[in-house]
């Protein structure tokens, strides 16, 4: 016997991820869950490389049209770039703290000094 077209065999599996949609769902409308989806978007973008309409996979999996155009529009891949990261230098600093309780924290020692000298 002739094997069958693609079109024939994309429905056929149309029709069993339809199958798993309306079981899923029970009769009630609602989202479906993320391993579900990918099944329905990867299946309705093999039909719609072999000219399978929108409306027709809606029909087959019990997915509206709009979600069928949204799941399979191409997205942009975002990419990472890479970084490059260069330690920064650490700088020590002091912290003074007067006798009368105000405290200056970040200070290199040639600024601790210079406040110190001015607090006299």
């Amino acid at each position: 016997p002739p094997e069958p077209s693609k079109e024939v065999v994309v429905e056929d599996e149309l029709k069993e991820v339809g199958v798993a949609v309306r079981a899923y769902r029970g009769g009630c409308r609602g989202r479906l869950s993320c391993s579900l989806q990918t099944k329905v978007t990867d299946a309705a973008r093999r039909a719609r490389h072999v000219k399978i309409s929108v409306q027709r996979i809606a029909e087959l999996t019990g997915v509206s049209t709009q979600s069928i155009y949204r799941w399979t529009k191409a997205k942009k891949k975002t990419q990472l770039i890479p970084v490059r990261l260069t330690p920064m230098a650490v700088v020590p600093t002091l912290t003074v703290i007067s006798p009368d309780g105000w405290r200056v924290t970040g200070l290199d020692v040639h600024s601790a000094a210079a406040l110190l000298r001015a607090a006299e």
